[in-house]
């Protein structure tokens, strides 16, 4: 609720400002005291307008939205008209959405070529294996179990990062293994698990095309490549479980 109410202040004001700020915002220059609730509550609305403006891109002038409000309070006109109000927020917001097309499609060109170059490189190394569809492991530990087929729950514990090291999964934090059906996973980890046995733990460098893609998801960015040490456990055979739980 917070989140929306931030929102419309924010759509609401941003029609006040004649242009954007685009220099780092200076230091406070005295100290508030936020000894009353209506100073409290003028701070946080003012703080969220803020942070929701930040997020996407786009900096308020804090003089010109002072301006407004003491304007406002003191009953002047508004400098725009309420068609000039809609006009001015249907432009912004097209604009924001060319700015944040352009910044996607940047970031997949240069995720790809990141990813790419990094493949290339990690195919020469010693001990990892490129497979016909481009899925690249490397065994770390081998096991002496069964292997899954596309249609067995397997319980598997793993860790997963972005070419940066930057760790976006892993059960073994969680000291929790999960549980999964083959076939209802990225193609990364369905032909990697099926290449796998009881006991195996491999290190799997999934090309994006195998992953998330373009896409990505919320907290991996587009046309990443994934890196992935997993560690298969046991395989829950189909019928095994649908007789546990039919028990």
């Amino acid at each position: 609720m917070k989140k929306q109410l931030s929102l419309a202040v924010a759509a609401s004001l941003i029609v006040l400002v004649s242009g954007c700020n685009k220099e780092a915002a200076e230091p406070a220059t005295k100290e508030l005291e936020l000894d009353t609730m209506e100073k409290k509550i003028s701070y946080i609305f003012g703080y969220n307008v803020a942070r929701q403006t930040m997020q996407s891109d786009f900096e308020l002038d804090a003089d010109v939205l002072a301006q407004a409000i003491k304007e406002t309070q003191a009953g002047a006109e508004p400098r725009f008209t309420e068609e000039e109000i809609q006009a001015h927020i249907k432009a912004w917001r097209a604009e924001e959405r060319e700015r944040a097309q352009a910044k996607r499609l940047k970031e997949q060109e240069e995720n790809q070529a990141k990813g790419e170059t990094f493949l290339a490189e990690n195919a020469q190394k010693e001990g990892v294996t490129t497979t016909e569809s481009g899925l690249q492991y490397k065994v770390l530990q081998q096991g002496e179990g069964a292997s899954p087929s596309a249609t067995d729950r397997v319980k598997v514990h793993y860790r997963g990062t972005l070419l940066d090291g930057t760790e976006f999964d892993s059960s073994f934090k969680r000291n929790e293994p999960v549980e999964f059906v083959v076939g209802n996973l990225i193609p990364g980890w369905v032909e990697a698990l099926q290449l796998m046995k009881e006991g195996d733990k491999y290190e799997i460098y999934v090309p994006s095309a195998l992953g998330y893609g373009p896409g990505g998801t919320h907290k991996i960015p587009p046309n990443s490549v994934l890196i992935f040490e997993m560690e298969l456990l046991e395989v829950l055979k189909k019928e095994e479980t649908e007789e546990s739980s039919e028990g």
